[in-house]
């Protein structure tokens, strides 16, 4: 879902640009751009005591989007953290800073130059939907119980 989202937003990012709408693509590229620093400070932060070497690996699982499947994975498996918080409290945090810095306010922006557009075409819908969907699929992974059942 990570990965549809984000590459619908680098599409709608492009297509921003290409029609000339500088400001807007300069708008959702800083919250996706304001994601990923906030995601790459909790990860300095939770191995600022590791080697660079496990440094480099965690913020190369940020930049590749590839950090919230491997969080998924250390959860799953009941890893022990040597950071300061656990694995699920980091997994948290980085999905609470991916709907606060870039899911929520990039599909309500998304949305906002759709409504403002004379020009209709499919695929903002889809980007919105994508980002839609991400959002609601990441808030239910961090409410739900799965002993409740």
């Amino acid at each position: 879902m990570g990965w549809a989202d984000l590459g619908t937003d680098g599409s709608t990012i492009y297509i921003y640009f290409d029609e000339g709408k500088t400001d807007d693509a300069l708008a959702l590229l800083a919250m996706v751009g304001l994601n990923m620093l906030v995601q790459l400070l909790l990860v300095y932060l939770q191995n600022r005591k590791n080697s660079e070497l496990i440094n480099a690996r965690e913020c190369g699982l940020v930049v590749t989007n590839l950090k919230p499947a491997v969080d998924g994975i250390r959860v799953i498996r009941g890893m022990e953290s040597n950071g300061p918080i656990d694995y699920f409290s980091e997994m948290t945090v980085t999905k609470v800073s991916e709907l606060g810095c870039e899911a929520i306010p990039g599909a309500v922006y998304q949305l906002k130059v759709y409504l403002k557009n004379d020009n209709k075409t499919t695929f903002p819908l889809i980007s919105i939907s994508m980002s839609m969907l991400s959002n609601v699929y990441a808030v239910f992974l961090m409410f739900y119980d799965p002993y409740v059942l």
